[in-house]
């Protein structure tokens, strides 16, 4: 396959750089423009302001000085790929997971869903961040998706994103995970100055930085039919999930055209 690789970690992370080599190795065509910089928690934003800068560091591999959505968005707006010459993006491998409500901030996730905006086909691809002391398994994740890029690729879609989240430890096996909440119990803390200052001075400000966890995040219940890819990382199996683009309606949809009908 012809495959163009991004993510939100960097052009230089370890994750894309050993993702690119296990795919060369079988044999796949391998294309790069990722962000020059580490750019995670971007979610889909893209530059409509600012300029936009892209560099070749080498035959094929470029990285942008924008969000991941603008690696997908000016590589091809700009004639610097053709869409045609691809047949898949992939996005990763990311330093950490994305699972469950994560994938809303995702800028792993969300170059995949811009590729597929543009009429590509896309997965993202995730990993567990290590204990202290152990090293990311990029290689090992990387080689799960090699592996089974034919039994994934026909389930792609110009409308869905595959998202793949490997646990670190894991025995290689996949499972369907639903998508969930999850609870960080996020604090913002006040780093300077104080909230009685900008409450009641004109033009006074705080700087305000989000308190680091002391324990992982907790899945809110929400009346799930089916596990969630946050509950089969717990269990070290290793999550796959199929996510729609564009967002879903709602099931009170149906009622709001039942009130418009009776206007």
């Amino acid at each position: 396959m012809r495959i163009l690789l991004t993510n939100d970690d960097g052009y230089d992370s370890k994750g894309i750089i050993e993702l690119e080599e296990v795919l060369t190795s079988y044999g796949h065509k391998i294309s790069v423009c990722a962000p020059s910089t580490q750019r995670s928690a971007s979610s889909h934003s893209v530059s409509i302001r600012d300029s936009v800068h892209i560099y070749s560091y080498s035959k094929d591999h470029y990285y942008c000085s924008g969000t991941p959505a603008d690696c997908i968005l000016f590589s091809f707006r700009s004639g610097l790929f053709v869409l045609d010459d691809f047949d898949l993006v992939i996005s990763g491998i990311n330093h950490g997971l994305n699972v469950s409500s994560d994938i809303l901030y995702s800028g792993t996730v969300s170059a995949a869903k811009e590729a597929v905006l543009m009429g590509l086909k896309a997965i993202a691809i995730s990993i567990e961040t290590p204990p202290k002391g152990d090293s990311f398994n990029f290689k090992e994740a990387a080689t799960f998706l090699a592996e089974n890029l034919n039994t994934f690729y026909p389930l792609c879609t110009t409308h869905t994103v595959m998202n793949i989240n490997v646990p670190h430890k894991n025995d290689g096996h996949w499972k369907t995970g639903s998508i969930g909440v999850l609870d960080y119990n996020d604090a913002a803390q006040v780093t300077k100055g104080t909230l009685e200052e900008i409450k009641n001075e004109a033009l006074n400000k705080i700087t305000l930085g989000l308190k680091p966890l002391e324990s992982p995040p907790s899945l809110i219940n929400n009346g799930y039919s089916s596990v969630t890819d946050y509950e089969l990382i717990n269990n070290n199996n290793i999550s796959v999930s199929i996510i729609d683009v564009l967002p879903s309606l709602s099931t009170l949809h149906q009622e709001l055209i039942a009130l418009e009908r009776s206007v």
